[in-house]
C-alpha cells in the first residue's frame, strides 16, 4: 500500500483521547470543532487532531489550526474557511448560491445563525447548568486525574455559566429554554423532513436546503446535530432531535460517508442516550 500523504494541517481542539480507547477517534464536545471537520472532509483535506489551548490560540478561541506549508496559525472557523479558500484548497459550496435566488442565501444564512447565535447557546446552557456532574466524569478533562479533572471542570463551569449570564440565556429556566430549544429544532426538522423526503428510496446523503449540494448551513447544522445525538450531556435536547427521524438521518447519512474512520454510527448513537 502507498505511504499516505502527509496532513496539510493540524487541527487543535479541547477534545483528548478517552483514557480507556487512546487510539478510537471520538466525536468533539464543541459543534464548531465537528463543524470544521466536516468541512474539512467534504473538501478532500487532510488533517490529524491535536490537543490545543486558549493560551496558544489566535483570538483565545478554540478550534485552530496550523498549516503544514507554512506554520501559519489560524483561529476562527469562519477565518479558518476563508483561509483555506485563499490557499486554493477549497471552493465555497456558497458560490452557486450568490448567483442564485437572495432567498435560499438568506435561508443559508438565517440556518447558520440560528444554529450558531441561538442553539448553541441551549445547547451550553444544557450542558453546564443541568448536568455538570456528566461533564466531570466524561467532558473535556475525563483524561485527567479526578482531583485534577474536577477543579478544572469546576473552574470551566464557572466562566460558561458567567457568560451564559450575560449573554442573556442563563437568565431563563431550564423550562423556559426549552420552550425555544423545541422552537429551534422543529424548524431545522421541517427543513430536514422536506430534504429527506425528496429523496424517496435514494439512500444517500443530503443537504438540509434540498439542493444537490452542500450549503455553508449543512456544515453548521451537521456540527450542531452530531454532537447533541452521539454524547450524552444533553438528554432533553437529543431527546427533541430525536423526534425528527430526518434530523437522525440527516446526520446519520453524512457520519457514514465522511467520517468512516470512526465508529458506526448506531452504536454511538445507542451510547448517546
Amino acid at each position: 500500500m502507498a505511504d499516505q500523504p502527509p496532513p496539510q494541517l493540524t487541527l487543535y481542539s479541547f477534545d483528548c483521547p478517552d483514557p480507556k480507547t487512546p487510539h478510537q477517534k471520538r466525536n468533539s464536545l464543541s459543534p464548531f470543532v465537528s463543524k470544521l471537520q466536516f468541512r474539512l472532509r467534504h473538501a478532500g483535506i487532510s488533517y490529524v487532531d491535536a490537543a490545543g489551548s486558549k493560551p496558544a490560540a489566535p483570538r483565545g478561541k478554540i478550534p485552530y489550526v496550523k498549516f503544514a506549508e507554512d506554520g501559519k496559525v489560524v483561529g476562527d472557523t469562519g477565518f479558518i474557511v476563508r483561509e483555506l479558500a485563499q490557499r486554493g484548497l477549497l471552493i465555497s459550496p456558497n458560490d452557486s448560491l450568490e448567483k442564485g435566488s437572495k432567498t435560499v442565501r438568506g435561508e443559508d444564512y438565517s440556518l447558520k445563525i440560528m444554529v450558531e447565535g441561538h442553539l448553541y447557546w441551549f445547547l451550553m446552557y444544557e450542558r453546564w447548568k443541568e448536568n455538570y456532574p456528566l461533564l466531570v466524569a466524561a467532558g473535556p478533562f475525563a483524561h485527567l486525574r479526578f482531583g485534577l479533572r474536577r477543579l478544572a471542570t469546576k473552574g470551566l463551569q464557572g466562566f460558561l455559566r458567567g457568560t451564559l449570564y450575560f449573554q442573556g440565556v442563563g437568565r431563563y429556566s431550564f423550562e423556559e429554554v426549552g420552550v425555544f430549544m423545541r422552537e429551534g429544532v422543529e424548524v431545522l426538522g421541517g427543513y430536514a423532513r422536506r430534504s429527506y423526503e425528496k429523496m424517496g428510496e435514494d439512500k444517500g446523503v443530503f443537504w438540509i436546503l434540498g439542493g444537490k449540494e452542500a450549503t455553508e448551513a449543512d456544515f453548521s447544522c451537521w456540527g450542531f446535530l452530531v454532537g447533541v445525538l452521539v454524547l450524552k450531556f444533553q438528554p432533553v435536547l437529543r431527546r427533541l432531535v430525536m423526534e425528527h427521524e430526518a434530523l437522525v438521518e440527516y446526520v446519520r447519512r453524512s457520519h457514514d460517508r465522511y467520517f468512516g474512520d470512526y465508529r458506526d454510527f448506531e452504536q454511538l448513537l445507542k451510547e448517546g442516550g
